[in-house]
This record gives structure tokens, sequence and C-alpha cells, in this order.
């Protein structure tokens, strides 16, 4: 089967407590240099800055009132930072998983990088939203509706499909699809 090509994306993790320390200057050089390899490619980029509940307000020595940089201007300030050539093409992602935040966005960016074409996937903006969905479907139909769809999907949202036969109670069910779910990859 023919499923494009194998890199869609680069997603570029950069620790924000690390490189927010000089707020003129929010990327290392060598953060610099891999955006700058990364726009020669047709792939998405994404610069995801971890650890943004550790960004302390940055003040200048002239106004220590006013800090020119905190976490909420964190994406402007980097973004300003960064070459005007292709600036829009570039999603800057502030997370944090004490906070989760930035979670839903960068699980968002990640699925589209994923199989964007596959109609497996249709409806599904997130793995969130998939959640949801299975949990709806499992309280609306119990497990007939979720094995029903379960059969459909692959990888976390399989996974999580599993999860909720089990927690619904129904083992047979959840084993069944288990080793169905085996077999089938050992097959494609």
């Amino acid at each position: 089967k023919d499923r494009g090509p194998a890199l869609r994306g680069i997603f570029h993790l950069v620790s924000a407590p690390m490189n927010l320390r000089d707020f003129e200057r929010p990327l290392k050089w060598s953060d610099k240099e891999i955006y700058h390899m990364a726009q020669e490619l047709p792939l998405e980029y994404t610069l995801v800055f971890t650890k943004t509940d550790k960004v302390r307000p940055v003040y200048t020595q002239e106004d220590r009132v006013h800090p020119v940089f905190t976490r909420d201007n964190l994406v402007e300030r980097v973004r300003s930072y960064l070459p005007s050539v292709n600036q829009e093409s570039v999603t800057i992602i502030g997370s944090s998983i004490k906070t989760r935040a930035g979670r839903d966005h960068l699980w968002k960016r990640l699925w589209s990088c994923v199989d964007p074409e596959n109609p497996r996937w249709a409806g599904y903006d997130d793995i969130l939203s998939l959640r949801r969905g299975l949990d709806d479907l499992s309280e609306q139909q119990g497990s007939s509706g979720v094995l029903a769809m379960a059969v459909e999907l692959r990888g976390d949202a399989w996974e999580y499909a599993v999860r909720c036969l089990v927690r619904l109670g129904d083992l047979k069910a959840a084993w069944r699809l288990i080793q169905d779910g085996t077999s089938s990859s050992l097959q494609g």
C-alpha cells in the first residue's frame, strides 16, 4: 500500500526555562540551525517549548514593573525572533506536563502528521475527542458499540477501545479484540 512520505512533520522540542533566560534571544544557535534546516524541507514544522510552567517573568533593568517576557507572550516573542521568511508556516506551542498547557494543540499537530488522508481518523481532530467519542459510545451502546468501532481503529485509539471494553467488564470481547489485533498486525 502506498502511504506517501514517511516523514510528514518535524517536532522540535525546546526547554523553555533553559532557552528563555535571555529574552532577546529565545533560541540557542543549535535550535536556530535546526529551524533553518527544517525550513528547507517541505514538511510541517512545530516548535514546542516544554516546561512553560517554570518560565518566570523577565524584566529589563530600566523597567522593573512591566515584564517584557512572560509565559503568556511566549509565542509572540519567539515568533518575532524568528527570521521573517516562512514565519507563518511555523507552529509554536508552549506546553507543560504539570499544567497540561498546550496538550490538546500538540495532539492535534501530531494527529495531522500521522495519517491525515486516512478515513479511519475522519471526525477526530485529536486523541481526546476520540476518547470522548469512545466513552460516549460505551455509555450509549455498551461493549457491542465499542467493539464495532474498535475493529477499525489502530494504535492508541485501538488501545483505548480495549480499555473501554475492560472498564465495561466485557473481558472476553477485549481479549478477542486483542487476539484479532495481534494476528492482523502480524499479517500486515
